[in-house]
């Protein structure tokens, strides 16, 4: 590229759509400022060490299929994966524990006969549903008018089985039930479990780890973006602060992650709208010899008492086990689950997970503000898929402006 011409960019926030902008950007030879207000970046990758102990407190992990572009990232950057399988994946409804394998499925006599053969055929629809974000099945479109729970009933499931089983699933939406979920969206999360579940062999945030390795110098982490205003000549003006010092940059293009509320706060000429949510978590560490099988922990809201939703578990050679994305609501009982236990940290996540409901539109990475593009996990399915195609989405069309340009 044309160095005469190289623009200047401002990527506020590192989570993982801000890091694979950056990165991808670099590896087009254009460099950006990733601007990250924490001492640490990797937003939903996070890691913390507890008694020497590396917990990941973000995603769990990813579908080769259902998250293809996020998996050529994962290719890129070297990092080794290892494949998950459902036996070590509990739903627990009430006290009864069930794996989320089809055979315990099945003995649970959680479905009846009849249930379980209408299962068998909507995971036989999933299955011939085509997820992909560039190209969107037709089919996808009109799923999404409708709620999840309007599918189900229709399909003939008991009120019961979508409140205590399928409701299970959206709990990691962060939303309160099926009927709040776009079926697409829904469907997206049931078809996890039907597809080739992987995660790095060191945790997710393996991810966001090489990613800081490869940007070095070009993430600014404990650095506040202040104000952010667009300049006559289209530029932008961008104040922050680090150590308490105020100090102005100017840029050509300005990549801002979600957390809708944040970014309008820094930049209210912004007209973008994400339906998001905020989630609490928990790292906390027990020797709870119930979840001693599995990996992952799934509570259905259904008849729950206690407020916990699920998360990852991490058992260690001494016996104790760390569970390290609890989510769960804000007077949650962990006793009344975990038994004794010790918190080692409570964290709220920043809005940093869009929900699709029924028929709402879904946003481009595109805003009001030319040059200035909103990115992250807000692109009609959930995870990390969408970080990385929003991301992937700016850079393009900041390639295509630089081509325009340099001609």
């Amino acid at each position: 590229m044309n160095k005469e011409i190289q623009p200047r960019i401002a990527i506020v926030g590192g989570g993982l759509s801000g890091l694979t902008a950056a990165y991808f950007l670099k590896e087009e030879g254009i460099e950006a400022i990733v601007y990250e207000k924490s001492s640490e970046a990797g937003g939903k990758l996070a890691r913390v060490i507890v008694d020497g102990v590396p917990i990941d407190t973000g995603a769990l992990l990813y579908s080769k299929e259902l998250n293809p572009n996020f998996d050529v990232l994962i290719s890129e950057l070297g990092i080794e994966c290892e494949r998950r399988y459902l036996n070590t994946f509990a739903l627990q409804i009430g006290n009864k524990i069930t794996a989320l394998n089809p055979l315990a499925l099945a003995k649970s006599r959680l479905f009846s006969f009849g249930e379980f053969l209408k299962w068998r055929k909507v995971k036989k629809f999933i299955n011939s549903l085509s997820f992909d974000l560039d190209k969107v099945d037709e089919r996808i479109d009109k799923l999404h008018q409708i709620s999840l729970e309007k599918y189900l009933r229709d399909v003939g499931f008991r009120q019961e089985l979508i409140d205590s089983f399928f409701r299970a699933f959206c709990s990691f939406a962060y939303v309160d039930g099926a009927k709040d979920l776009a079926a697409d969206f829904g469907l997206f999360l049931l078809a996890f479990p039907l597809k080739t579940i992987m995660a790095p062999a060191k945790g997710m945030s393996e991810v966001a780890l090489e990613l800081k390795r490869r940007l070095g110098d070009s993430i600014k982490l404990n650095t506040r973006v202040v104000n952010i205003s667009q300049n006559p000549d289209k530029t932008f003006a961008i104040k922050i602060e680090k150590d308490g010092q105020i100090s102005e940059e100017t840029f050509d293009y300005c990549i801002l992650t979600t957390g809708g509320r944040n970014f309008k706060n820094i930049f209210p000429e912004v007209g973008f709208e994400i339906a998001v949510t905020r989630a609490r978590g928990v790292v906390l560490e027990s020797d709870c010899p119930t979840y001693k099988k599995y990996n992952v922990l799934i509570i259905s809201k259904y008849k729950n008492e206690h407020g916990v939703q699920g998360g990852k578990i991490k058992h260690l050679p001494d016996g104790r086990s760390f569970y390290g994305m609890m989510l769960y609501q804000p007077d949650a009982d962990l006793e009344r689950v975990f038994g004794k236990h010790k918190v080692h940290r409570r964290f709220g996540w920043s809005p940093a997970m869009a929900w699709m409901s029924p028929g709402c539109r879904i946003p481009d990475v595109k805003t009001n503000v030319s040059n200035c593009f909103v990115i992250g996990d807000f692109d009609r399915y959930p995870g990390v898929e969408p970080c990385v195609f929003t991301a992937q989405k700016a850079v393009n069309i900041i390639k295509s402006n630089q081509s325009l340009l340099s001609r």
